[in-house]
């Protein structure tokens, strides 16, 4: 028998801390750089920052999670040259995360990551079908809970009924009886509670064990009625506040880091024309899972290698707990290991920009200013493909999404109506040639389209402005 303990959700839990944060900026004396050619300004900075963040939060156990903290530095050179017409900043960043909420259970566990709390109502509603099946309670349902008579393909056939040498004999009961006894034993009082799944754990055990005693089948149907109504012994058994705990979605920690390098430039050639173009480069990736999330699937994955983990899931022939649980928790966590020390998915690495504007200030054209705009993104991961061997996701077959490149163009005009107003209209166009479209996010394995976001079209905006 293995049991799978919980923690207690209603303990207080209180948080306390403190965090620091500092930075330092130096300048180069003027006088040092008189004889600089082009030099006319040189600086330095470097920032530390810690922060947390007192958040209510769950593991799957239902034990409280530790608050999640980030340390973050960056820091870098400023130059400023051409008589202070050229700016340029370069900085390097890093960013830790201890802690962090996982984005999504489901995006990191998969889709399906309500089997660790499900499956714990569904083991024990089969294995009391099982039960009550075997007592002769439950006849139209042999196609769930007579495995002997599914396995032998013996459909209907009376010698495969409770009771008769073919079915007491049979090396498919003996595996069943011995599932249903380990999970019933290894039931955790708690965690039904955490999840509300409506069982009263301690009588159901100690109604069993009278079972085993005495073969007295009624004080079972008597602890289950609510779930099982007399004569019908079907039931949806299933966490009754959709897996949440004090109303609150469980869920596990990791950590991240997240480092790169930006650079600014800010150049005016002439009086009238400014030019900025921006450049960043970013790798964030995952570091580690958290520890209580693991060491949980871990015990629950530890249970089903047992006899426990022989319960058949929808049907008689269908595949088992564990099987399932393998293919939907445990295949994912292993990706997720895998994936460490990998670029995030949907992270697009580099971005680009250039902005310019012009400004006519003589000549026919006084007040009239134009200017335009480029944005480019590199291209992200959207999913993974499978392994070779179909046994899950591969981080060495990433799907790629496309490049983004953008531009934006706006044309103003200003002038004085009077002395003491100003009028100014400006026209900006956004996304020049682009019409509305929808774009992957992310992708299935194959490779197919899993899930999009609508990127808006071209764009324009009329603005009138007043100054007095």
């Amino acid at each position: 028998m293995a049991s799978t303990n919980v923690g207690e959700p209603r303990k207080v839990l209180e948080n306390t801390g403190d965090t620091t944060s500092w930075g330092i900026v130096a300048h180069m004396p003027y006088k040092w750089l008189e004889n600089v050619p082009y030099i006319s300004g040189l600086s330095a900075y470097y920032n530390r920052g810690e922060n947390s963040k007192v958040e209510a939060r769950y593991n799957y156990d239902g034990m409280p999670l530790p608050n999640p903290s980030a340390t973050s530095t960056d820091y870098g050179i400023v130059v400023t040259a051409l008589d202070d017409k050229l700016t340029i900043k370069v900085g390097k960043y890093r960013t830790e995360v201890k802690n962090g909420n996982l984005p999504g259970g489901a995006s990191l566990i998969g889709a399906n990551q309500y089997y660790i709390y499900q499956l714990e109502a569904w083991g024990t509603s089969n294995s009391l079908l099982y039960l009550f099946g075997h007592e002769g309670l439950d006849p139209n349902q042999n196609w769930h809970w007579n495995w002997a008579m599914v396995d032998d393909n013996a459909w209907g056939n009376p010698d495969y009924d409770p009771g008769k040498p073919a079915f007491e004999n049979h090396p498919s009961t003996a595996k069943q009886r011995a599932a249903i006894d380990d999970w019933i034993n290894g039931l955790d009082k708690q965690f039904f509670e955490n999840y509300a799944i409506p069982i009263d754990v301690d009588a159901v055990k100690a109604a069993y064990a009278t079972y085993k005693s005495t073969g007295d089948i009624q004080p079972l149907i008597d602890v289950t009625k609510d779930v099982f109504p007399v004569g019908s012994y079907t039931a949806n058994l299933s966490s009754q506040n959709n897996g949440t705990i004090n109303g609150i979605v469980s869920n596990g920690t990791i950590d991240n880091t997240s480092e790169g390098y930006e650079i600014e430039i800010n150049y005016q050639p002439t009086a009238n024309w400014n030019l900025q173009i921006n450049a960043s480069k970013t790798n964030a990736y995952r570091e580690n899972l958290g520890k209580p999330m693991l060491d949980y699937i871990d015990k629950q994955w530890s249970r089903l290698q047992g006899p426990a983990g022989d319960i058949r899931l929808w049907w008689g022939g269908d595949r088992t707990l564990r099987q399932y649980y393998e293919d939907n928790i445990i295949s994912a966590v292993k990706f997720q290991q895998e994936s460490i020390g990998f670029q995030a998915p949907e992270l697009r690495p580099w971005r680009f920009s250039i902005i310019t504007n012009y400004k006519f200030t003589e000549g026919m054209l006084k007040g009239f200013n134009a200017g335009g705009a480029w944005r480019w993104q590199d291209s992200q991961i959207l999913g993974y493909g499978f392994k070779d061997d179909l046994s899950g996701l591969s981080v060495e077959k990433p799907i790629y999404g496309e490049k983004e490149g953008k531009v934006d163009l706006w044309f103003g005009y200003n002038r004085a109506i009077t002395d003491k107003i100003d009028w100014r209209i400006q026209l900006n166009l956004r996304n020049v040639g682009q019409s509305n479209d929808l774009v992957p996010v992310s992708a299935n394995p194959d490779g197919s389209v899993a899930a999009v976001r609508i990127v808006e079209g071209m764009t324009w905006a009329l603005t009138n402005t007043f100054s007095f």
